[in-house]
């Protein structure tokens, strides 16, 4: 070090001292570059979760216009063609923003949509028909499909991970127990 001339004494100084600001540099470029595509995610996650939430408010409006028809209530009965194309809608929301994501990162979700999906071939086209209590069963596994569904989107999107314990805490309510409760207490 002793033989070096002032300038690549200088010259070395500044490269030790480089070497760490840049790869501190380069670490905080990853874990930005990493936030960024989990906020990303949490976007598209958080389309999909919108779109399942609409389900339980369409599910009730829909067995309440079947209630219209089975009880030849016209104001009632008037709002059935309205309820299953919206309903109807709803899917195909659901399709595309799945189609649009990741198989993998959805796969818990699925086994909802699929019972959600099954409930609603059987009621789609003769809701009216069925028995009442297989009537009311039906609608009730399809919004207990719809909440399980909206649940799991919730935890699969990473939505519910949040930094802050109180954010989170609120997060799960509004995810789960508050939707329940709001459908059960509209059904009484």
């Amino acid at each position: 070090v002793s033989r070096l001339k002032l300038w690549q004494k200088i010259a070395a100084v500044a490269v030790a001292l480089l070497v760490p600001t840049l790869v501190s540099q380069l670490v905080l470029m990853r874990d930005f570059a990493a936030q960024v595509e989990a906020a990303d995610a949490q976007q598209a996650g958080l389309v999909r979760v919108e779109i399942a939430t609409h389900f339980s408010a369409l599910i009730f409006a829909h067995e309440v216009a079947v209630v219209g028809v089975v009880y030849d209530i016209p104001r009632l009965a008037a709002r059935l063609p309205e309820a299953t194309r919206a309903l109807d809608a709803v899917f195909v929301e659901v399709d595309q923003a799945f189609a649009a994501a990741d198989p993998a990162e959805l796969a818990g979700a699925r086994q909802h949509l699929d019972a959600l999906r099954a409930s609603w071939r059987t009621l789609r086209d003769d809701a009216a028909g069925l028995q009442q209590p297989v009537r009311a069963r039906t609608y009730e596994e399809m919004a207990a499909a719809a909440l399980r569904l909206r649940s799991v989107l919730v935890d699969e999107t990473g939505l519910a991970r949040v930094p802050s314990a109180e954010i989170g805490g609120l997060v799960q309510l509004a995810a789960e127990p508050l939707p329940q409760l709001f459908y059960y207490a509209s059904n009484t």
